[in-house]
């Protein structure tokens, strides 16, 4: 008790004690704020990864895919682990409207509306035919047409401040592309060699597709899967996919789900492996869809990771500032620290006393940063309203970024964080001089002359 009320004399009594106060909050005030912001960031791209991707997904690193996927989606649909399965075809091609000699490149991804949207929150995607799967890839204005379903940012769709597309109203009809792809034979050849090589076909628009995922949403054509399937050279009397997407059924975990249908799968490669083209399913890998847009999802988490590592060498600068004021607050203390060894405080007792010192002024420090950080994080995005309207200032560019509000919702994770390493930084700066003091013979301090 004696320790903790010295702790708190000094605290009040030294006014170069709140320096360090002052140190720590503004240390805590940045991380909190920045990290709770690259936090959100992290998780959100994360959940729309998920809802994009699904729960695992069956995928071959092969560009001509793998067959006998029916045979596949029956076993696993039989499970009690899946919910539900969703065949899909990923490719690349041209793409050009009719009589123009103008191409570009873009991603071809063959699906069917309905499945798909059983496995991923593909539905809530869509603008115009949200709830109508049925009709998503059938053009409203020529249902008799092959439709496609474009990433928004496919084509020019203007956004506004708050980062909303102002889609066109009503549908946009007589956009037309033609799509060209260059077909493979189960082997990787030219399924075409000799008679032009390429296969094409126009197809009428029918709606946008909105992830907020950059990379999904830029230059990708959304196809039924048969017409995908076509144009990659993937149909035939044995049909292949690139990839078999899956939703796990209610109260499955995870882990236990992948390694269920890991087992699926190896059963399934042994008995088909030996039929014609089986040889492509040895390029197939069952993973969850964190696994599968690693990538991605590394690389952001990898930013994080780098912005913690910063903010711990910010930490060292605060341990710096405390060792500095502990070390003149030890100068300027010598004479009671002397009379607490003279009757009888051991050297333990004073590094105690020095220990608890730190304690407090991390506690006071960490505290009014939380609480300094949590007041901005709630005002944050009212504030940088606030700046847009007087200064057309905005942290991210809506128009740009696929960004909507500034994420503020701060995480226990990271609160932990924070409050480790800055009492852990108070404890390192403040232990040099506490050990100074302990090791402190009480007849120097308080002798009146030095002889």
């Amino acid at each position: 008790m004696l320790n903790w009320l010295l702790a708190i004399r000094y605290l009040v009594k030294r006014p170069v004690t709140w320096l360090a106060v002052l140190a720590v909050t503004v240390s805590v005030f940045i991380a909190l704020v920045v990290m709770t912001v690259m936090h959100g960031l992290v998780g959100n791209y994360r959940d729309k990864t998920h809802a994009y991707v699904g729960d695992a997904v069956i995928t071959s690193s092969s560009l001509v895919g793998f067959p006998y996927y029916q045979e596949l989606i029956q076993q696993l649909e039989a499970m009690s682990e899946v919910a539900a399965t969703s065949p899909v075809v990923n490719t690349v091609g041209l793409r050009r409207q009719p009589g123009s000699s103008q191409t570009s490149g873009t991603r071809i991804i063959g699906l069917d509306p309905v499945r798909h949207a059983d496995v991923t929150a593909w539905d809530s995607f869509l603008h115009y035919r949200q709830g109508q799967l049925t009709q998503a890839l059938i053009p409203p204005y020529e249902p008799n047409a092959a439709g496609f379903i474009a990433g928004i940012e496919t084509f020019y769709v203007r956004k506004d401040s708050d980062g909303v597309y102002l889609y066109p109203q009503p549908i946009p009809h007589g956009i037309k592309f033609e799509v060209i792809s260059f077909p493979l034979t189960a082997k990787g050849a030219p399924a075409r060699a000799g008679l032009g090589e390429v296969n094409s076909r126009v197809f009428t628009f029918s709606d946008f597709c909105c992830s907020n995922l950059a990379r999904d949403d830029y230059g990708v054509f959304y196809v039924d899967l048969p017409q995908a399937q076509w144009l990659a050279g993937m149909d035939g009397s044995i049909p292949r996919v690139s990839a078999i997407h899956l939703r796990w059924a209610e109260g499955v975990d995870p882990e236990q789900g992948l390694t269920q249908v890991h087992r699926v799968w190896r059963e399934f490669k042994a008995t088909y492996q030996s039929q014609p083209t089986g040889d492509l399913l040895e390029q197939v890998r069952v993973q969850s869809w964190q696994r599968y847009r690693r990538t991605e999802i590394g690389a952001m988490e990898k930013e994080e990771t780098m912005i913690a590592l910063m903010f711990l060498l910010v930490g060292l600068t605060t341990g710096f500032v405390v060792f500095v004021v502990f070390y003149m607050i030890v100068g300027n203390k010598s004479r009671d620290v002397g009379i607490l060894k003279s009757v009888g405080m051991a050297d333990v007792g004073v590094m105690d006393l020095f220990t608890r010192f730190a304690l407090l002024v991390g506690s006071c420090g960490l505290g009014l940063g939380l609480l300094a950080g949590w007041a901005f994080l709630h005002w944050i995005n009212p504030i940088e309203d606030f700046l847009y309207r007087t200064i057309g200032w905005q942290m991210w560019d809506r128009t740009m970024f696929s960004i909507g509000d500034i994420p503020n919702e701060i995480a226990g994770i990271v609160v932990v964080r924070i409050a480790v390493v800055a009492l852990l930084m108070c404890l390192l700066g403040a232990l040099a001089p506490a050990w100074k003091a302990a090791r402190t013979r009480p007849v120097e301090t308080l002798q009146v002359t030095q002889v």
